[in-house]
């Protein structure tokens, strides 16, 4: 085996997984991949690392750079992005605006969402959550979506399909609020604060997220503040319910505390306490940590044939959820009878998904299909679960990471022995063949926004 990844005397220093015939092999497969793979059925996209969750997360970590309200994610806006999404697909177009006259408004509303603010921004073709916040950012008009005051709440969906000819992932974001309430453009008026009576110096410290009685869906949220009064460096020691979870040490006037681990889901009890102050400055604030989406699974789903169409009756443990039924292009919201939720939808075309989504009243959301419960007229299945394994990226990276470490293996023994000189043609020829690869690989993390 030593023979084939490592160079020595008795592979004649050139092992064989890095000889003309092996990259000759590596090429061939390659091309069967890239450029053969839609001839051979082999899917070419995949949700990669796009995950509604992260988004969200991001979209959030922009508007907080600005003091703006973070979004919550809300189910019926999510599944106005997912039929959004859905639609263009099957209608083939990649545009705010449908060719039959389909607005954003129109599937916002049709998933029973009474926006009086609502907007939209689009993306397709990108690799990871990070390369579609960014690209929004660097555009004025989605970027003014993002960091709208208008905007409570928030929802996104990731669909992959074939969209005029190219297979990619579509990212749809929709923001909406159902009230007259918005986050001021300007700070408010500061109010006057009469002078002290007495000169001297004070201390303090103050916690600034999350605030008091608030409920957090992220568990691995920071505990943020800042310090008034206090020079040079400075160590911060944080509690929960008296037990130490960790420390800081800081020069400026805002501090961010991040956990090791994630909160646990309940409530909690934060004290920041300043360490090495004369007198005991702290400060406590006591929130909750929800992360749990409602948990549904098939055993809670009763499917029936009604005609013309199917009722699904969802049994949903919790606190006022709130779902919606996604079938396409089109949302069909519950309603609550005797308990359960139940959903009337219209027949089904043959291949089209059916995607219950769920939130509770803190904005944690759950999809899950149900499109295999639903069987047509002669006992076959409609559909299965999203695919979503990528074979194409998946053979790239694995070659591409691979032939790096041969490389590296390859360049450090030659460095030992003292045959970089001699050996670098070769080195040259292999580490220009690998560069073309990776560029290759990389050709796909770009994409489009509107």
């Amino acid at each position: 085996m030593r023979n084939w990844f490592i160079p020595n005397k008795r592979n004649s220093f050139k092992p064989y997984l890095l000889r003309n015939t092996a990259l000759s092999v590596y090429t061939f497969i390659l091309f069967t991949v890239n450029i053969l793979g839609g001839f051979l059925g082999i899917p070419e996209v995949s949700a990669s690392s796009i995950a509604k969750d992260n988004i969200i997360r991001l979209t959030n970590a922009e508007r907080q750079k600005f003091g703006l309200n973070a979004l919550k994610e809300n189910s019926r806006l999510s599944s106005a992005a997912l039929a959004k999404a859905n639609n263009m697909i099957e209608e083939q177009y990649w545009d705010h605006f449908g060719p039959n006259g389909e607005t954003p408004w129109q599937f916002i509303k049709a998933s029973g969402y009474q926006y009086i603010y609502a907007g939209e921004n689009l993306a397709k073709g990108f690799k990871s959550s990070e390369g579609v916040v960014q690209a929004w950012m660097a555009s004025p008009t989605h970027r003014e979506n993002i960091l709208s005051g208008n905007y409570k709440e928030i929802g996104i969906a990731t669909v992959t399909g074939e969209l005029l000819g190219e297979n990619i992932i579509l990212v749809v974001q929709m923001f909406g609020n159902t009230t007259s309430e918005v986050t001021p453009s300007a700070p408010p008026t500061t109010p006057v604060v009469p002078e002290p009576s007495e000169n001297g110096d004070i201390k303090s410290i103050k916690i600034t997220y999350p605030a008091e009685g608030s409920v957090v869906t992220d568990p691995s949220a920071d505990i943020k503040g800042e310090v008034f009064n206090v020079e040079g460096e400075y160590k911060v020691e944080v509690y929960d319910k008296n037990k130490v979870v960790g420390n800081l040490s800081t020069n400026g006037s805002l501090w961010d505390f991040r956990k090791d681990a994630d909160w646990s889901e309940g409530s909690h009890n934060i004290t920041a306490t300043l360490v090495d102050s004369e007198n005991k400055v702290e400060d406590s604030v006591t929130f909750e940590v929800d992360s749990t989406p409602p948990q549904i699974d098939e055993f809670d789903i009763a499917v029936e044939a009604k005609e013309p169409g199917w009722v699904v009756t969802i049994n949903v443990e919790e606190d006022s959820p709130d779902v919606t039924v996604v079938v396409g292009s089109k949302t069909y919201p519950s309603s609550f009878v005797d308990n359960l939720y139940k959903v009337e939808i219209e027949e089904l075309n043959s291949g089209a998904k059916v995607v219950i989504v769920a939130s509770d009243k803190h904005g944690n959301t759950l999809e899950y299909e149900i499109t295999d419960l639903f069987e047509v007229d002669d006992g076959q299945v409609l559909g299965g679960f999203l695919n979503n394994i990528d074979i194409k990226d998946t053979v790239n990276t694995v070659f591409v990471i691979f032939i790096f470490i041969l490389l590296l293996i390859e360049i450090v023994v030659y460095a030992r022995k003292g045959l970089i000189k001699e050996k670098r043609s070769s080195l040259f020829s292999i580490s220009m063949w690998w560069l073309l690869m990776l560029i290759g690989t990389l050709n796909g993390f770009e994409g489009v926004i509107i």
